[in-house]
């Protein structure tokens, strides 16, 4: 098990640094994704090994060992995936600048303020109709809903509104108020992340707005730079992570300055443990789903319930949305096999996530998650425009990948990419929105090109 996670870090360590000696790019998906797969899939199974957690939770050490040779077959593939997305780099290549003519830059300002307003307005609504800020964030992990699950995504057009308010800032003195604005629109994930402990929220948001501002400033970025502002927001998520239980409104000062925190009871495991659980019980269970899952996600799921009701149970797929069963799988098998229950709720990232999906058809589905990073960073870096705005949305979800599942990446990056792209096409129907502007050759390369999209 130890040579098995060894090998999993040594290979994301040497993914990171292939990317960055080909590409010279801070902003890689591997520089930023990497450190998160390390600590999800090589630091907290380390810890269970050595704490004794996976003795005491798993009676079969043999599927265990199975699953472990899964997730890094699946780590590996995901980050060759990335490696061959981005595709070949020639030698001495460089960025240019990001840049787009004044006008242009205006309608990128007002397209982000369109989209900001309404994630602030849909914010707002679901806050009032859960009953306010004192009852939503009264209690700990605030929750509050709109009664519409559009409504509630719609809190999530906060992100492309703080990277298209960023990029057209431009780094200039005259528009330094946008920064202001940018915030403000960014106040939506920002206080419910921070103020409901919200791991996802505050990394989407802070990660939008590191980069965007990297990309937009103009400047020289550099590897420090970036593994400092993303080491900083990664502290941030595991202290909120720490204190969940600990911080909302009107809460007795009890703040733990400790960036781990055990779930362990004589019952349930913490999420570690819950990780290799869910691919050892569909392998020993033969529960797949193969595709269902993600079909209804993404075909059935934007169908609003005002419209089809009872669109789960009319599909028999009740178990999969309403976590009666956790992974779709009754109680009495998770005793009979593994001898205890998963909290529901609970997450175990992508692997996990495929593997329920598609058993060992999961490693195809890693490589091509990769590849989808690595091509969308390719097409920003070379192309720009519009593929710079969907790279920075894809760049802060990308918390989702290690930490939730396939379907929390996706269904937001489409609820947000499908608008957007339609309103980058009303900013300029034929697609090309701003001029080649090369920047001078230095040590360190630039953020992105101007769109040639």
């Amino acid at each position: 098990m130890i040579l098995l996670l060894g090998m999993t870090g040594a290979a994301i360590i040497w993914s990171m640094s292939v990317a960055y000696q080909r590409t010279r790019d801070p902003l890689h998906p591997l520089v930023y994704i990497g450190p998160m797969l390390i600590y999800m899939f090589v630091y907290l199974p380390v810890k269970e090994v050595f704490n004794g957690g996976f003795d005491r939770w798993f009676p079969d050490a043999g599927l265990l060992l199975s699953i472990q040779v899964c997730f890094t077959l699946g780590i590996v593939l995901f980050c060759v995936g990335v490696l061959h997305g981005t595709g070949p780099v020639k030698a001495g290549a460089q960025r240019v600048v990001f840049r787009a003519p004044e006008v242009v830059c205006e309608r990128l300002y007002q397209t982000g303020c369109i989209l900001g307003m309404l994630a602030v307005v849909a914010y707002l609504y679901a806050i009032m109709r859960s009953g306010g800020f004192l009852k939503v964030y009264g209690g700990a992990k605030g929750h509050y809903s709109a009664g519409t699950g559009y409504i509630n995504e719609m809190v999530n057009f906060a992100i492309p509104a703080v990277a298209l308010v960023l990029l057209s800032w431009q780094g200039k003195v005259k528009n330094k108020s946008r920064i202001l604005l940018a915030i403000f629109f960014s106040s939506p994930l920002l206080v419910h992340g921070l103020l409901g402990a919200r791991r996802g929220p505050t990394f989407i948001i802070l990660a939008t707005i590191f980069v965007s501002w990297f990309i937009a400033s103009g400047k020289k970025i550099s590897v420090a730079k970036v593994v400092a502002s993303f080491g900083v927001i990664g502290v941030l998520i595991l202290f909120l992570f720490a204190n969940r239980g600990n911080i909302h409104l009107g809460s007795d000062v009890n703040i733990e300055w400790t960036l781990t925190r055990d779930y362990v009871t004589d019952d349930v495991p913490d999420d570690a443990v819950f990780m290799y659980a869910v691919p050892a019980m569909a392998q020993a269970t033969g529960t797949h789903y193969w595709g269902i899952r993600y079909a209804a996600t993404y075909l059935i799921r934007p169908i609003p319930r005002q419209i089809w009701p009872n669109k789960y149970h009319d599909l028999g797929l009740d178990k999969l949305f309403y976590q009666d069963d956790v992974a779709g799988i009754p109680d009495s098998e998770w005793i009979a096999i593994l001898g205890w229950r998963p909290l529901r709720g609970s997450a175990g990232g992508f692997i996990c996530d495929f593997f329920l999906e598609f058993s060992w058809g999961a490693l195809l589905f890693c490589y091509l998650l990769g590849r989808f990073y690595g091509e969308l960073w390719r097409r920003a870096a070379t192309l720009g425009g519009l593929w710079t705005l969907l790279y920075i949305m894809a760049a802060g979800l990308s918390v989702y990948i290690p930490t939730q599942s396939v379907s929390a990446v996706f269904h937001r990056f489409l609820f947000m990419a499908i608008p957007t792209i339609l309103l980058w096409k009303m900013i300029s129907p034929s697609g090309k929105l701003s001029v080649p502007m090369q920047a001078k050759r230095k040590s360190s390369p630039e953020a992105f090109p101007p769109s040639r999209s």
